[in-house]
């Protein structure tokens, strides 16, 4: 059974790395701050494309 301390850092910190900006978010605004909106647009649409191509590989358990 997990302590009352111990349940409140993992919480503490599951919030903390949630709300941490990841690699991705930081591409994006590297992209649009420097080049433009269209190049952080462009970012955009090419990560969720490789999110729906990830996903679509795991669904029938190509992908691990």
């Amino acid at each position: 059974m997990l302590s009352l301390q111990l349940a409140t850092v993992f919480f503490g910190a599951s919030v903390l790395l949630a709300l941490s900006p990841g690699p991705e978010h930081l591409f994006v605004l590297m992209q649009s701050a420097t080049p433009g909106r269209r190049a952080g647009i462009l970012a955009v649409l090419g990560l969720c494309t490789r999110l729906l191509g990830h996903t679509a590989a795991v669904a029938p358990g190509l992908a691990a």
